[in-house]
């Protein structure tokens, strides 16, 4: 039984590989936030680690970038290789917490589903950190669940560990902390003597790897950043927990009776955001099979049968629920989402969706009457098969398509420019400057938005710009750009073609007259 469960597992790994390596070669441009991992990659590789922590983006995923660089030799392929890898490994932890939950039949489905889905296989393979924060994620999940099964101390010691490495990843990483915590804590299936001073311990084995690894880093965040924070990046989650709080730049003054209104219809926004991200990292079907799941599993003779696999799930319930509360605060206080936050929710509720199909396919063969064991097999895994030729549709559509323009920009300025230091460019793309071969001066920074043409010249001339790349949208973030530009100014060397019927963004790249550079 352990044999073929095992060979079950590396199956899994493998096709999950193979997925995510074919949507890896069918991605044409390197991801919004591809440059700036890359960037950080590149300290690590130069051993300058103090800029490394210094940056806005959390370290795990550009130090494993470096090490992969020196295998490959070739940055884009190192970032995506270091996401396929990890998040084909996370077929791994999903089947063992599948067995755990309900059964092996289950769990292969489950990582069937996993491997094909759109979102999470999508997001995996390009230089973006959701593969790795599944992987890490998932595993720190099973940590806590074998030892609350268990209770091995051991187990509590990797899963702080874990839920560490979660926050190296990225900033809600750290939510994972608390929710273990708080599983820990308000357990009720422990039957040790002495329970509470277990739990004590068992807290204290948790936080133990954050004592004492965390706190260079969040030492490092302060000397930067002057202020305590968990993140460069600006992620503030402790200043969200303020309900009328909605600036990135810290908390508000509590509203006037008049502001309620507005706060309430922001809230109202958020939920709207929360939920169409959610669904679209979802996916629809899958959506249909988790409602379904979670609805008649009782009913179906798929309900957890031993004590272990009712804590994961009460587990999972919880992590499922803070995560989803932490994403409806980050929309309010952002005013956007993205399903880079979202799809953690689609994979760690993913096992429902696997009951939900085993319940649809024992209702049909019910309706039809199928008694035969092998015929009801085949329906299973009939209904399996259709579900993910359905989410074949998307995951293998080309990535990124529609940003081919923004490569074809930067080499078109790479190949124009007779510069002997590497040319600076303005513009609200990461892709643009980072195939052109030069660095970013950002068109859309908070302070310069909405302010007027002469303006933004000045800020270009002042920062050494060479050249300004603008889209049909720069009347849109500086009202009467287009026609107040003058030749003295600015002068069009490019303009990208673009198609209607492909949606390819057009941009026009201006060389900046009497820049200070110049």
């Amino acid at each position: 039984m352990l044999k073929k469960t095992w060979f079950q597992i590396l199956l899994l790994v493998l096709l999950s590989g193979a997925v995510r390596a074919v949507i890896w070669s069918k991605t044409d441009v390197i991801s919004s936030d591809g440059p700036l991992y890359i960037e950080v990659a590149q300290y690590y590789y130069e051993g300058n680690f103090k800029q490394a922590l210094s940056h806005p983006y959390h370290p795990l995923y550009p130090f494993l970038m470096s090490l992969a660089y020196r295998l490959v030799n070739n940055w884009e392929w190192a970032g995506m290789l270091i996401s396929v890898i990890f998040s084909a490994l996370a077929v791994i932890p999903l089947y063992l917490l599948g067995r755990k939950l309900f059964n092996p039949a289950i769990a292969l489905i489950t990582g069937l589903l996993y491997a094909f889905h759109p979102t999470a296989a999508r997001l995996s393979a390009g230089i973006l950190t959701p593969g790795i924060f599944i992987f890490l994620v998932t595993t720190s999940v099973w940590l806590i669940s074998e030892a609350l099964d268990t209770k091995k101390y051991r187990f509590f010691i990797l899963a702080g560990a874990g839920t560490l490495l979660c926050f190296a990843a990225r900033p809600d990483g750290a939510v994972l902390l608390p929710v273990f915590l708080g599983v820990v804590i308000f357990n009720r299936s422990a039957d040790q003597p002495n329970i509470w001073k277990a739990k004590i311990l068992a807290l204290v084995l948790l936080m133990l790897p954050w004592l004492l690894m965390a706190l260079p880093y969040l030492i490092r965040i302060k000397q930067t950043k002057g202020e305590w924070d968990i993140s460069n990046k600006g992620l503030h989650i402790i200043k969200m927990l303020n309900p009328v709080a909605f600036s990135q730049k810290g908390w508000e003054a509590k509203p006037e009776s008049s502001d309620w209104a507005q706060i309430g219809n922001r809230y109202i926004h958020g939920v709207l955001i929360t939920v169409k991200d959610c669904i679209q990292a979802e996916h629809l079907l899958l959506l249909f099979l988790l409602i379904i799941g979670v609805l008649v599993k009782k009913q179906s003779g798929l309900i957890e049968k031993i004590e272990s696999g009712k804590i994961t799930g009460r587990l999972v319930s919880w992590l499922a629920i803070v995560w989803l509360l932490v994403m409806l605060r980050f929309a309010i206080f952002f005013d956007r989402l993205s399903k880079r936050y979202t799809v953690i929710l689609a994979v760690i509720t993913i096992f429902w969706a696997a009951a939900g199909l085993v319940v649809l396919a024992q209702w049909i063969n019910k309706r039809f009457r199928i008694t035969n064991p092998t015929k009801q097999a085949v329906n299973l895994w009939v209904i399996l098969a259709l579900i993910l030729a359905i989410f074949s549709i998307n995951t293998f559509k080309a990535v990124d398509y529609v940003k081919l323009n923004e490569k074809t920009t930067g080499e078109w300025i790479k190949n124009y420019h007779d510069g002997k230091e590497k040319p600076k460019i303005m513009s609200d793309s990461n892709r643009i400057p980072y195939y052109a071969g030069g660095s970013l001066i950002h068109l859309l920074e908070l302070d310069l938005v909405g302010k007027n043409y002469s303006e933004v010249i000045s800020r270009a001339r002042t920062g050494q710009v060479d050249y300004l790349v603008v889209d049909n949208k720069i009347d849109h973030y500086f009202p009467g750009f287009t026609k107040a530009t003058k030749k003295e100014d600015l002068r069009l060397i490019y303009t990208s073609t673009a198609s209607g019927k492909t949606g390819l963004k057009e941009f026009r790249v201006y060389r900046v007259v009497n820049s200070v550079r110049k």
